[in-house]
């Protein structure tokens, strides 16, 4: 009773004009996304009402002409009778010349042949089954124009809403999403019995032409199989049929009964095991106690053991309520290291020109840097798009950033793009950490190409800050990746003395092509000052 005048005080709450009506804006919202949804949702299946449509139609068509040449064989041929009659008179009238009497033999009831049943059987059924499909496909498309009408018929955000909810659920309730599938399935049950008709249609035909049509339905058979069957298997497959779905739902099914199965067998084989034990081997007093200690013991661990198959069945039985597209989302939102590069590669690659590039480059910072610390997630994702040669993403920044002098831009777009450049240029260059090894310095990016770019882009008052900060940190990744091919060369020389002390003659023309490429790619990075005074000297004489 108190639980009744809850309620009522609540529906009364909710039915307060002046809350419906604060209540608008909120329900516009849903209103908007259930529009959008409702509608894809309906103009999808009116698309595929359309194409069933054509296709049972065209369907229907050639199987009738197949069924006007067949249904005659489940009656007598009129020019068999002619024949048989002409047959007897012309027997009659020999007869009758030489003399002798003619016996009529009596006529035998005609039965049609059993290929000829079956044939039409199937035919007839599968035009029954394309004409329903037809039939059905026809009434989907009305019931989704009239879903369409009825939600648009009010204009009031609140009243509109609960009208697309009542019709939504609606649909839900009665199951149309699975009427739409079943639609389908009709149709290839359609093809099956058709193909099953032909080939009862041409065994008292040809014996070859026979048997290779009969090939020819069990290997559509068995594709059509494979393809319900295989998403089953591999949720990423875009092959599956209409029977995909129950068999998903069986399979779920399944899942949910097999640990209490399971359960059940092993008791019973372990109950005709002690039956059978105790048949041959009559147990002793003592023995007898300690099997009953035993079953004791048995039937304390099978209830101890009962939790954790409940719990599995439980499991299961929240499995079964996961429906296929439910288990593709799930398993598509993991995180998949290798499928997130190819679709940042993909990406990269259909960038054509900056103004697409720029959204890219502007979410660089985000994804390498937190508030107080690194990002680990995307850090090999992007350092790998930098070290790609296919992309090469620091050089497609640097065009990027290039794109500023062009004179194309307008103000206010030039100092957002450089800023976005100068960011991306931070972010990239701030990663790296001290390198100890050769193998270290492929963290780092060789900003070198960059560097002297600064000088062509006036910088003002509001992109100042962005352009000194990842200056410094440009030369900082830098030095660090010169490091990196330093310590490897040295490495490499430290192995070619060991070699040269034991009588070898190393080529040493691979250290010294890297230390030239070294002293012409970095000698002008940093500025004369920076090297020391006897580096500056040096360089004046």
């Amino acid at each position: 009773m108190a639980d009744d005048e809850e309620n009522s005080e609540l529906q009364e709450k909710v039915t307060d004009p002046s809350d419906e009506a604060a209540a608008a804006k909120l329900w516009s919202v849903y209103t908007l996304e259930a529009d959008k949804y409702d509608k894809a949702l309906v103009e999808s299946w009116k698309s595929d009402m359309e194409g069933l449509l054509i296709f049972a139609a065209l369907f229907s068509a050639i199987l009738a002409a197949f069924i006007i040449e067949s249904y005659k064989t489940l009656n007598s041929d009129s020019g068999d009778l002619t024949v048989q009659l002409l047959s007897q008179i012309s027997q009659q009238l020999a007869a009758s010349a030489n003399g002798s009497t003619f016996n009529i033999p009596p006529t035998t009831p005609f039965t049609p042949q059993p290929a000829s049943i079956v044939c039409n059987a199937l035919w007839f059924i599968s035009l029954g089954l394309s004409l329903t499909c037809a039939l059905i496909a026809t009434l989907v498309e009305q019931w989704a124009r009239q879903f369409l009408h009825r939600a648009d018929m009010r204009s009031a955000p609140l009243i509109r809403a609960r009208v697309f909810s009542y019709l939504y659920y609606g649909l839900k309730r009665f199951h149309m999403h699975t009427v739409v599938e079943i639609i389908p399935l009709l149709l290839h049950a359609s093809l099956l019995f058709f193909f099953g008709g032909l080939v009862a249609f041409l065994i008292p035909v040809n014996r070859t032409i026979w048997i290779i049509t009969a090939a020819f339905l069990l290997v559509v058979i068995g594709v059509y199989t494979t393809l319900t069957l295989l998403p089953l298997r591999y949720l990423d497959c875009p092959y599956r049929t209409p029977l995909s779905a129950s068999f998903w739902q069986i399979r779920q099914s399944f899942r949910r009964i097999w640990p209490r199965l399971s359960d059940a067998l092993w008791q019973i084989l372990h109950t005709c095991h002690q039956i059978f034990a105790h048949r041959h081997h009559g147990p002793s007093d003592s023995e007898a106690a300690g099997t009953m200690e035993e079953k004791e013991i048995s039937s304390l661990s099978a209830h101890v053991e009962l939790d954790p198959a409940d719990k599995t069945a439980d499991d299961s039985s929240s499995a079964k309520e996961e429906t296929m597209v439910q288990a593709i989302f799930r398993t598509a939102g993991r995180s998949d290291w290798g499928r997130d590069h190819k679709s940042l590669v993909w990406t990269m690659k259909s960038l054509a020109d900056d103004t697409e590039l720029e959204p890219f480059v502007e979410a660089i910072p985000n994804l390498l840097w937190g508030p107080y610390s690194p990002r680990e997630a995307y850090r090999k994702h992007l350092l790998r798009l930098v070290h790609d040669t296919d992309v090469r993403l620091d050089t497609r920044i640097t065009g990027l950033f290039d794109s500023c002098r062009t004179g194309v831009l307008s103000d206010a777009d030039r100092k957002r793009r450089l800023i976005t450049c100068y960011k991306a240029f931070w972010a990239f260059a701030s990663l790296p950490e001290l390198v100890q090894s050769a193998t270290e310095s492929n963290d780092t990016v060789d900003f070198s190409h960059i560097y002297h770019r600064y000088t062509s882009i006036d910088s003002d008052a509001e992109t100042a800050p962005y352009s000194a900060s990842a200056k410094a940190v440009i030369c900082w990744s830098t030095f660090w990746h010169m490091k990196g091919r330093i310590i490897a060369a040295q490495e490499a020389l430290s192995s070619y003395a060991i070699e040269t002390s034991q009588g070898g003659n190393p080529d040493l023309s691979g250290v010294a092509s890297s230390v030239q490429d070294m002293h012409k790619k970095y000698f002008g990075f940093y500025p004369p000052s920076s090297l020391g005074p006897h580096h500056s000297s040096t360089t004046r004489r």
